[in-house]
């Protein structure tokens, strides 16, 4: 079973995992990782360490910005466990919760479809509902 990691600066991941947690509440294969709270500094120590506790499952990382220093960290393992461990940046729920709730084992393929699938979920809904109300007015 693939084991999903959120990995975020603050406490953004308790958010992320909370979230899921309403919609599936017997996930056993989520973990989180805060960064920089009241400054703690052991994040690169505490995810080294859920890393090997994990191994030799698959697992997927989530990071919440591209190139921040959670993401540099987290892709700093990726030498070390190269082909055990995928991160996935920019993460949002939708995104999240299609992942963990696959049916399957995580590929490639699937990430890069959940992360396809996840953009069409960014909607600026004032020119959604524009949009709409136009069509209706036809």
């Amino acid at each position: 079973m693939t084991q999903f990691i959120v990995a975020t600066h603050s406490t953004l991941a308790l958010g992320f995992e909370q979230a899921v947690r309403f919609f599936a509440p017997d996930i056993s294969n989520l973990h989180t990782l805060t960064a920089y709270v009241d400054g703690d500094t052991s994040f690169e120590s505490r995810l080294r360490a859920l890393i090997s506790t994990l191994l030799p499952a698959e697992i997927a990382v989530f990071t919440d910005i591209p190139g921040g220093s959670v993401n540099r960290i987290v892709c700093e393992q990726l030498e070390f466990e190269l082909g055990r461990i995928r991160v996935i940046s920019g993460i949002n729920l939708s995104l999240l919760l299609e992942l963990i709730l696959h049916a399957t084992p995580i590929t490639d393929a699937a990430i890069r479809e959940a992360i396809k699938n996840a953009r069409t979920q960014l909607v600026y809904m004032n020119d959604a509902l524009e949009t709409q109300e136009g069509e209706e007015d036809l």
